[in-house]
Formats: structure tokens, C-alpha cells, sequence
């Protein structure tokens, strides 16, 4: 389940692109670089491309680092690739020291080439108390070099990507991830390696809130298969919320964390004397649902950039209707029902998405045919 997250995907001050096709990369460092070095095996941690994962530690050539976030009492299971950088050698692996957090399985394997790759389980519970918590994991056949495990558990974590999403009370807006499993790229000797035939992830917020809810929770993709989830965001209080997203999927070395903020304002009043609003506003779409046109109004206070576009569940745009500089003001864009190319669009559930320079707005609405 490809969770690699590319951050130029995502404004990470003001919204997150609701439909993430994800991008898996994986982190190759090995003895095969040294000339002198005496391992004969190499290994690696499968993850984003913009997180630093597993490298050679400081100044030896001859240690991996297995640096992980986590947030306090999570429980992950991370996973390590070993393999031969020869013919047939076989591992032991060890704690040293050994630690409550952190179990390895299997800790005896035997590779018999750079094609025969060995996926083994790391299992983390991190503590409940932040902070910086290491061990080494050791071959005492002395094939692999020592891979340095630290992890950090802290109720901030950097790799954080982070989203804002603005709603009234008592409405729904849903975004949607596209979770694919086409395996890792360049892993040993094979150009495209598969640990499993299926890859399962799984979605939970932290700390727990019932107005962020995922459908499906978790769910199992097969090899070139895809899983859509639907991420809805509802809730009837006034006022700013915030968890942490965390997608967690098998055979990955690393969680993926989205830091959402919920910005739940009671609908806008009438417009002042003067007849402009103080704030940008972007109005819930009418009629909704629509058949065949709708009509979206909005609201800028000042003068600014403008664009407002409508795209489909997997965030695909269908249609540009504003890219201009408004003054000051309040307007109306029809939208009827057609794509770029004048082209009916099919029935079904739609985003259209407002941004006027910081300010960024997106609310659903649903086409019927």
C-alpha cells in the first residue's frame, strides 16, 4: 500500500489534495559501496521518499539507522529488508540492549542471494512517556552490519504533513485518499520486489475524535489493486479542533501522520451596510443536490488573486470556472454540469474548491442523472 506521501502535494499551511494517489520509495545502503567492508549482506526500510529512513551512520560505513517517530503508547510494526550480497549466508539477530519497545521477528533467516530478500518484522509500543529511545540490532554471525534503532516518541512528529478543513455545524465534508500496493523499486538485485501479494492498512486518529471517521477503517489491497478511502469530517459544536491522521499499512518501515485542524464557524450573516463581507467566505452550492446546474456564490473582502475549479472523489479537476484578480465583493459562478471540453459529466459526488490567496475552501456537492 504505497504511502510515500510527496509533499508537493500538499500545502502543508492550508489544505491537503484530497485525493493522494500514494508514491512508495525505498532506501538502499549496503557494505556493496565499501570495497573494504567485511559484511556480506546489505539491507533496507522501505518508506516516503522525503523522510530520512536508514543511512549509514556517522562516520562507519558499516551501520544502518532506523530512525522512527511515533506518537506516546503507539503501536507499529515497521518492517527491515535483508539479503545476500552473495551466496548463501544466514543472520542472528540480537538486541543490544535489550528493550521492552521493540521486538524483531524472525531473528534467524538465511539468504541465498541479492534476490532472495527476507522481510523482518520490527514491532514498536512505544512508551507513554516522549522522548529519545535506542538499541542496536546485532548479527552475531557477523554478515550483517548493526542496525541503530532509534525512536522518538514525541506528541509532535516533523514528518507530520498537515491540512485544515472548514465546515458549518452540522455539515459533512468528506476527502478521499487512492491507497495502491505496486511494491518497492530496486530492492537487491530485483528491479520490483514484493513482499506480499497484498498490502493492509489501516486508519486511526490521535488522540481519538468521532468528528474525523474513515470508510473503510482499514482494508487489504492485492498487487496492482487500488482501495479508495473516504475520510468525512462532521460536527454540530462551534468552534477549532485538532487530531492527528495516522495510516499505518504492512510491509512499510514508517506511519504516515496528517495533522488536521477543524475550523467549525456558524454560517455568515447578512453582508454589512457598505455590502462586503470581513472574511472570505465560500457558500454551500444551491441546489444541492442538482440536476442539471448549480449555482456557487463567494466572498473576498479585499481585492485578490482568485480561482475556483470543480473536481471529482479522485481529486481529478473537471472544471476551471474562475481564474482571475476580483475586487472586494460578493459573486455568483453557475456550474452546468460540464467538464473543460463542454462535456456532460456523470452523475455523482463532486468538490469544488475555492483559493483566494491564503485562503483556501472546499465543500461537496452531488450531480444527479
Amino acid at each position: 500500500m504505497d504511502i510515500g506521501l510527496d509533499k508537493s502535494r500538499l500545502d502543508r499551511n492550508v489544505f491537503l489534495k484530497w485525493s493522494v494517489m500514494l508514491v512508495a520509495f525505498v532506501f538502499l545502503f549496503s557494505g556493496r559501496g565499501y570495497p573494504n567492508s567485511p559484511y556480506k549482506g546489505s539491507g533496507a526500510a522501505a518508506g516516503p521518499g522525503d523522510y530520512k529512513s536508514a543511512e549509514h551512520s556517522g562516520n562507519s560505513p558499516e551501520a544502518f539507522d532506523y530512525i522512527l517517530e511515533l506518537l506516546p503508547g503507539q503501536v507499529f510494526e515497521g518492517w527491515f529488508y535483508y539479503w545476500s550480497l552473495g551466496g548463501p549466508i544466514s543472520a542472528a539477530l540480537q538486541e543490544n540492549p535489550a528493550v521492552g519497545w521493540l521486538e524483531v521477528s524472525p531473528t534467524s533467516f538465511t539468504s541465498a542471494s541479492c534476490a532472495d530478500i527476507i522481510a523482518v518484522s520490527y514491532q514498536f509500543a512505544a512508551p507513554a512517556v516522549p522522548g529519545i529511545y535506542t538499541t542496536v540490532i546485532q548479527d552475531l554471525n557477523g554478515n550483517w552490519q548493526d542496525t541503530n534503532v532509534l525512536l522518538s516518541v514525541t506528541d509532535s512528529p516533523t514528518s507530520a504533513f498537515f491540512g485544515t478543513v472548514q465546515i458549518y455545524p452540522g455539515q459533512s465534508l468528506a476527502l478521499f485518499d487512492t491507497l495502491a500496493w505496486n511494491g518497492f523499486s530496486n530492492v537487491g538485485c530485483l528491479p520490483v520486489y514484493f513482499p506480499g501479494n497484498s498490502s493492509t492498512g489501516s486508519y486511526h486518529t490521535d488522540p481519538s475524535v468521532a468528528w474525523l471517521t474513515f470508510q473503510p477503517a482499514s482494508g487489504t489491497v492485492n498487487a496492482g489493486d487500488t482501495l479508495i478511502v473516504e475520510k468525512t469530517f462532521s460536527e454540530t459544536s462551534t468552534g477549532t479542533f485538532s487530531t492527528y491522521e495516522v495510516l499505518q499499512a504492512e510491509w512499510y518501515s514508517f506511519p504516515r501522520f496528517i495533522h488536521w485542524t477543524l475550523d467549525v464557524t456558524s454560517p455568515i450573516g447578512p453582508l454589512p451596510t457598505d455590502g462586503i463581507a470581513q472574511r472570505f467566505e465560500l457558500l454551500q452550492n444551491y441546489p444541492n443536490p442538482f440536476n442539471p446546474g448549480t449555482t456557487i456564490e463567494f466572498i473576498v473582502p479585499s481585492a485578490s488573486p482568485t480561482t475556483l475549479r470543480v473536481y471529482d472523489v479522485l481529486g481529478q479537476r473537471v472544471k476551471n470556472l474562475l481564474d482571475e484578480r476580483v475586487g472586494a465583493g460578493r459573486y455568483t459562478v453557475k456550474w452546468d454540469g460540464t467538464d473543460d471540453a463542454r462535456q456532460p459529466v456523470a452523475g455523482g459526488v463532486y468538490f469544488y474548491r475555492m483559493q483566494a490567496g491564503d485562503f483556501v475552501a472546499v465543500k461537496k456537492m452531488m450531480l444527479l442523472k
